[in-house]
């Protein structure tokens, strides 16, 4: 029988990390009708041999191996196609984001109705991620034609279908994409506030510095024609 949320968590080489992870959904998702799919993708750090002790323990998680590494939303991509739920979506795996705030997201897509989509929007950042991620909405707002905010924040939960007739990015840009298509189709869209915890365990692969935020703000800029091109395909159904 199928859950009623799906819910993807891509790892790359977080295995310190990935006890903690269960164990926080497994005592937030108590008594809920939920799967965790943890993809490794591509890990080199002993992730697989982290999950082959861990996920005995917990009868809501599951696992995907990827190899090679096919990105962030490739990962994600790849377990939202093994996903069954009637709510699908995604969330970091190093617990920045607390696993109460998807079961938040759930309650809030459940309570919209049919063709919703939920996101958590970051608080409690430093002014200098704040004014670069604004940055960023406001260009690609207006390149994409619906108004973008915070569009990495986390959790994101959304109804069964949204990429249906689509052809995501694999990339990092799956986020925007994702928020994107569901405004241009005219979902209703909730955004709701979630505080950001440090990394519990690993590295930022991005956020070391300001030749690491220039380096991304550049990707950022050079994913947009791709985008655009991608959300005219899909249509606004």
């Amino acid at each position: 029988m199928s859950p009623l949320l799906s819910l993807v968590a891509p790892c790359y080489n977080e295995a310190r990390g990935l006890p903690a992870l269960l164990a926080a959904f497994a005592a937030a998702g108590a008594g809920r009708d939920f799967e965790l799919i943890l993809v490794d993708n591509g890990s080199t750090d002993g992730t697989p041999a982290v999950l082959a002790a861990e996920l005995p323990k917990y009868p809501f998680a599951r696992s995907l191996r990827l190899e090679p590494n096919r990105g962030y939303g490739g990962g994600i991509l790849a377990g939202l196609a093994a996903a069954g739920g009637a709510y699908r979506g995604w969330t970091h795996a190093d617990l920045q984001f607390p696993a109460a705030a998807a079961f938040e997201a759930l309650e809030r897509a459940r309570a919209l109705g049919s063709s919703a989509y939920v996101r958590g929007a970051r608080l409690g950042r430093p002014a200098a991620d704040r004014l670069f991620t604004a940055a960023l909405g406001r260009i690609y707002s207006l390149f994409l034609g619906v108004r973008l905010r915070d569009m990495s924040g986390q959790p994101v939960v959304f109804s069964a279908g949204l990429l249906d007739g689509a052809n995501p990015p694999s990339d990092f840009s799956l986020d925007a994409f994702s928020l994107a298509l569901a405004l241009r189709r005219g979902w209703r869209v909730e955004r709701f506030g979630v505080v950001v915890a440090p990394r519990a365990a690993g590295l930022s692969s991005w956020n070391s510095g300001l030749r690491s935020r220039l380096a991304l703000a550049l990707r950022y800029l050079k994913a947009i024609p791709g985008l655009r091109r991608a959300l005219r395909a899909a249509g606004r159904r």
